[in-house]
């Protein structure tokens, strides 16, 4: 994706794509669009460094699952995440609206020029209500550190999820994979990481709470605040 955006010299250009806008203008060619990508390529160029010291804390969060616990025990190193988190968060929200998770429902009716804000504002949503619950809803017998890595495991693969989007998407689009394809994978690998979280998100949990507790605990934790997403993209 982020390959298409410079295509021409001094001029900022996706190819065309099936959700084309209704003024004839493609995704790429949306004036918010262009402004939110030049944001977030330069943010994520400013925060390169970043990525990079807190690259090998995300690898061992995919190799061993107290990895997100490891995070917790370090100041630096979960302020250092968070840095990361809020840095992928506007790529990823630009990909969802590009592949048109939410094109042709109620929430872009506004116009599609707004679609990209709207991502943005559910994503919003989304992390407030789950916050909300996390602050109210918290298993007995677990201590601070543990819990925060529940919380926080999350964000720990949504930055893996982001990176790999960026590495993987950027050169099948520049070989001219068709934009169906791409989308398709797009959803695919967003699934397979989410899944990777509760899985370890539950194994957390499994180590102080009975199975029982886990899957009630997650389901309001990640599935409640997930609806909020689902939903409109399914049902509206």
């Amino acid at each position: 994706m982020l390959g298409e955006i410079f295509s021409k010299p001094g001029t900022l250009l996706l190819p065309s794509t099936p959700q084309a806008l209704q003024s004839g203008l493609a995704w790429g060619e949306v004036l918010t669009n262009r402004i939110l990508i030049c944001v977030a390529v330069g943010i994520m160029i400013l925060s390169i460094l970043d990525i990079i010291r807190f690259f090998p804390h995300l690898l061992f969060c995919l190799r061993r699952s107290y990895g997100s616990e490891n995070i917790e025990h370090s100041i630096a190193v979960t302020r250092l995440r968070n840095r990361c988190a809020f840095v992928a968060a506007l790529p990823f929200c630009l990909m969802a609206d590009y592949f048109g998770v939410y094109r042709d429902t109620l929430l872009c009716s506004p116009g599609q020029q707004w679609s990209a804000l709207i991502v943005m504002a559910l994503l919003f949503v989304y992390l407030l209500l789950r916050k909300l619950i996390s602050l109210v809803i918290r298993p007995r017998n677990i201590g601070g550190e543990k819990y925060n890595a529940v919380r926080h495991c999350l964000w720990n693969y949504f930055i893996l999820l982001v990176l790999n989007l960026l590495f993987i998407l950027a050169p099948i689009r520049l070989m001219g994979v068709p934009w169906d394809v791409s989308r398709w994978i797009f959803l695919s690998v967003t699934g397979l990481f989410y899944l990777v979280a509760l899985f370890r998100e539950a194994q957390i949990l499994s180590s102080v709470c009975n199975g029982l507790r886990t899957i009630l605990y997650l389901c309001a934790l990640e599935l409640v605040p997930a609806a909020v997403l689902v939903v409109p993209a399914v049902l509206l």
